[in-house]
């Protein structure tokens, strides 16, 4: 009898999942009731033990071949936390928390998660101070990280980098940030791409972009940088696109090493306050010289002294007398001229002094 009963049920089973099969033929139908059992990861379910967080949708998705990975979609639910480890597929690939009001995140928050691949907690409430040093330890498969939209995050801890050594796309645009802790990106060797655009970043901790071997795509744009550190992009070669447009910049010295970066594509230096001095003479001439991109060009400007703009393009070096040689020449020969004006007067009322009394 219960042989029987155990025959039907496995026939029963599997009309299910021929039906959705054709189901998933006709309409595109996704699986939203099984997840991948994987004895390798620890605490992964066998298919029939479901677990979703309630207010989720959870669905089990080809991911080519005979592969297949588990999506949690939490999206614009107003979750104050998140949902707890205990009813998340612990081979989850793909976590969405996006577009609610998570004010915090614990100490080990994700790290039974261990094939994490993308996580987007963009358009929360996050804080720096509630976020906690080991909250994101754990994943160390993680690929692609987006905190962006979180506007009072303010500073960006190192400890938070330290298991995310897969890293490829970091997006932390608009989130307030006016401190970044030095070596906070070190952990991170794959880093492709990094966005910290519209933020309050005034200046960057020495070497931050430095060594970064895989780094292509940098965004620091609308920021308050006033200064491009010396050697800024040192063994950062495939470096392919640059955006540091609305921020403070007076000037782009020969120091900063863009000449160096051999795979620049595409510069942005738009909306900046450049002097057209001779602290600009080298960055003008390298525009004429190079091969790179500028987008918005006809947004690149500089600015006498008096005030008055000009095109970046239009402006010529030329025009300024900025050799060393003639810097010296306009200090010395006034001052020497000077001197012997003075010395000739000097002798001449010390030969009259007796006429003059």
């Amino acid at each position: 009898m219960t042989h029987g009963l155990m025959a039907a049920l496995m026939k029963m089973e599997c009309y299910q999942y021929l039906i959705c099969f054709a189901l998933f033929a006709s309409f595109n139908c996704t699986f939203q009731f099984t997840y991948n059992y994987d004895p390798s990861i620890s605490g992964t379910y066998p298919p029939r033990d479901l677990r979703c967080p309630k207010e989720c949708n959870c669905t089990y998705v080809a991911k080519g071949g005979s592969k297949y990975r588990n999506d949690v979609y939490c999206s614009h639910l107003t979750l104050k936390n998140i949902p707890s480890k205990n009813t998340v597929p612990t081979d989850v690939a793909f976590y969405f928390l996006n577009d609610n009001q998570i004010q915090s995140l614990k100490n080990n928050s994700f790290n039974i998660f261990s094939v994490l691949d993308f996580l987007d907690l963009q358009y929360n409430q996050l804080k720096s101070k509630d976020i906690e040093r080991d909250a994101f330890r754990g994943l160390r498969k993680l690929t692609y990280l987006a905190i962006n939209d979180n506007y009072q995050l303010s500073e960006l801890q190192a400890a938070w980098f330290v298991d995310l050594v897969s890293l490829e796309h970091l997006h932390l645009q608009r989130c307030g940030i006016n401190i970044l802790e030095s070596d906070v990106f070190k952990p991170c060797k794959h880093l492709n791409k990094v966005n910290l655009a519209n933020n309050n970043i005034l200046s960057f901790p020495t070497g931050i972009f430095q060594n970064m071997s895989s780094l292509v795509y940098l965004y620091i744009g609308n920021n308050r940088i006033i200064k491009l550190q010396n050697q800024a992009f040192v063994r950062s070669n495939r470096i392919q696109v640059i955006d540091v447009s609305n921020n403070g910049l007076t000037t782009i010295n020969e120091n900063v090493g863009l000449q160096n970066l051999s795979q620049l594509q595409r510069l942005n230096v738009a909306y900046n306050r450049f002097s057209c001095d001779c602290n600009l003479v080298w960055f003008r001439n390298w525009i004429n010289k190079t091969n790179v991109t500028l987008d918005k060009f006809v947004h690149m400007q500089c600015y006498r002294k008096h005030g008055k703009s000009e095109k970046l393009l239009d402006f010529d070096p030329d025009t300024l007398q900025c050799s060393k040689l003639i810097k010296v020449l306009r200090i010395t020969i006034p001052s020497v001229s000077a001197g012997v004006v003075i010395v000739i007067i000097g002798s001449l009322l010390y030969y009259y002094r007796y006429d003059l009394r």
